[in-house]
């Protein structure tokens, strides 16, 4: 299922859906008085870890290693199986870091990213790792 961080477009993410932080509550009594009150604090996302998998032609080889960790440091937008997380419910992924798990030069590769067909021999296939937190846009 492809996937898109940032302008950035992936074949394949492992490592389950993207989780959409909630507003908590937290309870307070001021001493002296008889009522409690609610502060809300707003949606803050923990660290997760998902790995991504992109096909290109293999002059992009170097390339795409390059593109992804060079995104370290950024709050990207991300869409997913047809859900716009920074519209639908306006938080972005920060990107912690990005490690490259794999990288070579295969014999062929096709398919679909986001409705358009590719076809590439030889081709690259990178694997990466990303840590992200969900944050408020």
């Amino acid at each position: 299922m492809s996937v898109r961080v940032g302008t950035f477009e992936f074949d394949l993410m492992t490592g389950g859906p993207f989780v959409v932080p909630k507003w908590r509550t937290r309870a307070f009594v001021q001493p002296g008085t008889q009522h409690a009150g609610a502060h809300m604090q707003p949606p803050a996302g923990e660290l997760f870890t998902r790995q991504f998998t992109r096909h290109d032609g293999s002059e992009y080889f170097q390339v795409n290693q390059d593109r992804q960790l060079a995104q370290i440091g950024f709050a990207r937008a991300v869409y997913h199986v047809g859900v716009d997380y920074a519209f639908t419910h306006r938080i972005l992924f920060f990107v912690a870091d990005v490690r490259v798990i794999t990288a070579e030069i295969i014999p062929h590769a096709s398919g679909s990213r986001f409705g358009s067909a590719y076809n590439h021999s030889p081709a690259s296939r990178v694997i990466t790792e990303w840590d992200m937190i969900a944050v408020p846009r």
